[in-house]
């Protein structure tokens, strides 16, 4: 990405300008009854993307030493097959695999769906045990940038709540993020501590209540 007040009209990219653009730009490779894209139609969408955000690296240099992507997450020593995504929705069976229906999900890997109490204690058990979870969801509600994210008192997620919000849409599946631990506040109020990609912003280490 480049880097912040490198872009004009925006603290960072302006993705006002870029998506329209790459929209068009793929509208025109998809055409109607076609069977087939326009050849090198993966170069017309790259230059688009390079033009805005620039080329993506081919190595860069951690602590001192240089890596390419593959060969950084096999320094990490981490084994994939350790980790399972899980989602719950009740517009499809539970326990059972399916891949989320979204356009902001590029990633058409499955997820094991099951009931949100379930979900739930699977993160708390995670963090409890030490592990982080990473977390993906809906960024496009009404907050602000302190640092801390919160529902309106009296609101309590459910099961339902969570449906109808992805069946009318409200909830985008836009952002992902990393939970790290838990908190409470002074009034013993519980919060997922959550690491985000926002830079430095805010008040407080951004959190979630539970």
């Amino acid at each position: 990405m480049p880097a912040p007040g490198s872009l004009t009209g925006d603290s960072l990219a302006n993705f006002k300008v870029f998506f329209p653009e790459l929209e068009r730009s793929v509208s025109s490779i998809v055409r109607k009854e076609a069977k087939e894209p326009l050849p090198n139609w993966r170069d017309s969408a790259q230059a688009v993307i390079e033009r805005y955000i620039g080329r993506c690296p081919e190595s860069f240099v951690y602590e001192g030493k240089t890596y390419m992507p593959k060969s950084f997450a096999e320094n990490l020593g981490l084994d994939l097959d350790d980790y399972v995504s899980l989602t719950s929705f009740t517009h499809l069976p539970f326990n059972q695999w399916f891949i989320i229906e979204t356009p902001y999900k590029w990633r058409l890997k499955p997820s094991y769906n099951i009931p949100i109490k379930q979900l739930m204690a699977v993160i708390d058990d995670a963090l409890d045990a030490g592990y982080t979870v990473a977390c993906g969801g809906d960024d496009s509600g009404d907050f602000t940038r302190t640092g801390l994210a919160m529902l309106p008192d009296g609101v309590v997620p459910t099961q339902q709540m969570r449906q109808e919000q992805w069946d009318d849409w409200r909830f985008t599946y836009d952002h992902v993020m990393l939970i790290y631990g838990k908190a409470v506040d002074e009034q013993g109020k519980p919060y997922y501590m959550v690491k985000n990609s926002w830079g430095e912003s805010g008040n407080y280490t951004a959190s979630w209540p539970y």
